[in-house]
């Protein structure tokens, strides 16, 4: 469970808030998206609930324990996979493990499985730019869901893949969040992305940002009920929806 209460963010030698009054509750296990034009405090947003901010102005709770600094209930992916390229696959996902007093062979187990669940099972020996683009966010995800955080947070994290991979490694997170049934809550600027993937749709305001709008959605749902992804987003309730929310960010990005 995600609870922020009255949030509000001023950078220091700024003369505006950055977030205005943010409140907002996500429940375990939900994937919730936040939507916005640039400038509207994604990013600042997802930085105060990893730890990595912190701000005086409302609070931030994880499972009702407030978020003052970074934990391990709580693992950041970034659009830029962060992975160390002198490293193999198996150490890369392994990072994490080695701080949990885990021996060889407990690592060994976990990256083994790890592998399995983004279908890299055979790449373990490979360096991380050996790997397309695609492949190398799955090895992304591996390495987070490894350490068995309580939640995923997740910066733009196929904003850097082209449209085709976009679209598989969208269909693979949604598998991996419905198997690890964690909490997610991820930032994009794609609305068909957004609408895709989230059970809980945020819209963001900019100057100063505020949450303008939510939706609860059950696309994500059909398609892990076996829908066509294509049908799914060609369907009218899901085509009307994306004009919504594309109007909305035009009239409030004025």
């Amino acid at each position: 469970m995600i609870e922020i209460k009255n949030l509000s963010l001023k950078y220091e030698n700024t003369d505006s808030l950055t977030l205005d009054n943010i409140n907002l509750e996500v429940e375990t296990g939900k994937f919730a998206v936040i939507l916005g034009a640039s400038g509207c405090g994604k990013t600042s947003l997802l930085n105060l609930l990893a730890g990595f901010l912190f701000t005086e102005e409302g609070s931030i709770e994880v499972n009702k324990k407030r978020v003052t600094s970074p934990g391990a209930d709580r693992c950041v992916i970034f659009q830029e996979n962060a992975l160390m390229p002198w490293l193999n696959v198996e150490d890369n996902i392994a990072l994490g493990l080695k701080f949990q007093n885990l021996n060889k062979n407990q690592i060994q187990e976990k990256v083994k499985e790890a592998l399995s669940w983004v279908d890299l099972d055979g790449f373990k020996n490979n360096y991380t730019y050996e790997l397309s683009g695609g492949m190398q966010q799955r090895v992304g995800l591996a390495r987070a869901l490894v350490t068995n955080p309580d939640i995923l947070l997740m910066d733009e994290p196929l904003g850097a893949l082209d449209a085709i991979t976009r679209e598989e490694v969208q269909k693979i997170v949604l598998s991996l969040w419905n198997k690890s049934q964690k909490t997610i809550l991820m930032i994009t600027h794609s609305i068909e992305e957004a609408l895709f993937m989230a059970t809980d749709l945020i819209i963001m305001t900019p100057r100063p940002g505020k949450i303008h709008k939510q939706y609860k959605l059950n696309f994500a749902y059909d398609f892990l009920k076996g829908n066509d992804p294509k049908e799914i987003k060609q369907s009218s309730e899901f085509i009307a929806l994306k004009k919504e929310i594309l109007q909305i960010i035009q009239d409030t990005s004025q």
